[in-house]
């Protein structure tokens, strides 16, 4: 599943960011259960980066991993 930012003038560029992180999340919940800010941090993603995508990020991979 391919969440699209449909609001933005380019969305594959834009949303790239967010869809890298919701998959990390719906991955990393698959193999521990859950997933914290210190498991994307391990996954190469910066602070900033987890600071502002997270949010969006978790609830995309919950929709997903529900799908």
């Amino acid at each position: 599943m391919i969440i699209v930012d449909i609001l933005s003038e380019n969305p594959e560029k834009n949303f790239a960011p967010y869809q890298n992180m919701t998959n990390a999340i719906a991955s990393i919940v698959s193999a521990k259960g859950k997933c914290v800010r210190t498991d994307l941090r391990t996954h190469n993603f910066s602070s900033e980066e987890v600071n502002t995508l997270m949010p969006v990020a978790m609830f995309f991979a919950e929709i997903e991993m529900e799908a």
